[in-house]
Formats: structure tokens, sequence, C-alpha cells
């Protein structure tokens, strides 16, 4: 898979090169200045929904209803354009 079709999210400074490198680098709410500055994309923060929000435009996820973040926890997500793999 070309590195331009894959969406990297972070919100730290060891997530520059992710951001820097992939097709669309996505800066979480809670990332520093530095880190937004580098990245395609802010993000609101995961606890807003940000990943939903940033991965709906390009139909990942559906738009309706998303479930909000209280909802759903997760943890070790890895995305592979056009999958996501993520532990609930």
């Amino acid at each position: 898979m070309p590195i331009e079709q894959t969406i990297g999210a972070g919100d730290a400074e060891n997530d520059l090169s992710m951001l820097v490198h992939a097709g669309i680098g996505v800066a979480m709410g809670t990332a520093s200045d530095a880190v937004k500055a580098q990245a395609d994309y802010a993000a609101p923060s995961v606890d807003e929904d940000g990943i939903a929000h940033t991965l709906s435009p390009y139909s990942l996820i559906p738009e309706p209803e998303l479930p909000s973040s209280s909802q759903l926890k997760f943890t070790n997500c890895y995305w592979n354009y056009p999958s996501i793999r993520c532990t609930i």
C-alpha cells in the first residue's frame, strides 16, 4: 500500500514522523502547537470524538449517530487505509 493512502493520528512529539510521512497527518486535540503545525489536519480530542470527525469525511465510518468516545474506548488502533483495526 502506498504511504500516500494512509492516515496517521497522534498527539505527541514521538508521533511527528508518522504525521509528516502519512498521506494525511492528523494531530489530535491534545497535541502541542508544534505537533499541530506539522499535521495536515487538527482534530478534536479523543474525548470529543476526534477520530470519528477525522474518519467520517473519508467514508471510513458512517456519519449518522457516531458513538461518543464515552461509550467506546479504543486502544491499540492500527490504520491501514482503507481498514482500521482497534481493540475495544
